[in-house]
């Protein structure tokens, strides 16, 4: 967070990730250990997430990637790699979805995980469970990565999930505390807040965005949204 906003860290709104939370809920149920570092939240350098990874490193690394917070993520990568170049580093979100092959050009990162990432993570990580080097990787729909010659491959589209209501709840308690979070309110206290994603999909066709949920949107029931409030 200091590397991204510098002096107007102070100002920084940031909110709970509720899309790697949703990652995780996904993971947990077929038997995956998963650990959220929100660094964001925890107020940590990239030099301190780096150590923090070390200390206990995973079979597995996920980076969150938005075009704003990418050269942080280049810096962490080769913090990473500077003590450990064998750990395997998995990308999402909208800056590799858009940029799958300069990504793997430009980083060491090895996968990077193209749009709604569940699906596609979970035959990512059954892929490598017991063979982090398996390269037998062509039928993950929504995967880019390096063959075993060093070829950039993209994979077919993967389809978004229709019925959101099948994928379970955000795992919120691997998260920090709710108070860690601020939203953007010059004026006024900044209270604890949590955010709840009831819909997925966009209906419009900015320009700019690559549009990672696809332009149809999908709602949860109403039974599936009060449960998960409760």
């Amino acid at each position: 967070l200091e590397d991204v906003y510098g002096r107007f860290r102070k100002l920084a709104s940031f909110q709970p990730p509720v899309g790697l939370a949703s990652l995780a809920g996904y993971l947990l149920p077929h038997g995956h250990e998963v650990q959220i570092i929100d660094c964001n939240a925890l107020g940590m350098s990239v030099k301190q997430a780096v150590r923090e990874i070390q200390s206990n490193p995973p079979d597995l690394l996920g980076l969150y990637t938005i075009s704003y917070n990418y050269p942080c993520i280049e810096r962490l990568v080769k913090g990473i790699r500077d003590v450990n170049k064998s750990l395997k580093i998995v990308a999402g979100g909208p800056h590799v979805t858009f940029l799958p092959e300069q990504t793997l050009e430009d980083t060491t990162i090895d996968y990077c995980v193209l749009g709604e990432g569940e699906e596609t993570l979970l035959e990512l990580v059954q892929r490598l469970d017991g063979d982090l080097n398996n390269r037998d990787l062509s039928d993950v729909a929504g995967l880019a990565y390096r063959s075993s010659d060093g070829e950039i491959i993209v994979t077919s589209e993967r389809l978004t999930v229709k019925d959101i209501d099948s994928i379970p709840f955000p795992a919120i308690h691997l998260l920090p505390s709710l108070d860690k979070y601020e939203l953007y309110l010059l004026h006024h206290k900044r209270l604890p807040y949590m955010t709840v994603a009831s819909s997925r999909g966009c209906p419009y066709k900015c320009v700019f965005c690559e549009t990672p949920s696809g332009k149809t949107v999908r709602a949860h029931s109403p039974e599936y949204v009060v449960d998960y409030l409760g």
